[in-house]
């Protein structure tokens, strides 16, 4: 992973994850809650340079989450705020 941008924060319905990679790597986009658990959690194959997924977090409690994006060597953390 070369670079994670996660926008916007606060966000009440869809989180959009940017993710700058090498192309056909595979990452795992986890969202964790403040405890966490995890509440959303997807694979994909990198097809683009910079590779964009939604999360969607309307149906969410307010609150503080994490956007964890794994690959086989690399992990990336942010931040995102949930307020509806």
């Amino acid at each position: 992973i070369q670079n994670l941008n996660v926008y916007p924060s606060p966000s009440s319905d869809i989180v959009t994850a940017e993710i700058s990679m090498p192309l056909n790597s595979n990452v795992k986009i986890s969202l964790v809650n403040i405890l966490g658990e995890v509440v959303i959690n997807e694979s994909l194959q990198v097809t683009q340079p910079l590779e964009k997924f939604a999360l969607d977090v309307s149906n969410l409690d307010n609150g503080v989450y994490y956007v964890i994006a794994e690959s086989k060597d690399a992990r990336e953390v942010r931040k995102v705020v949930v307020t509806h």
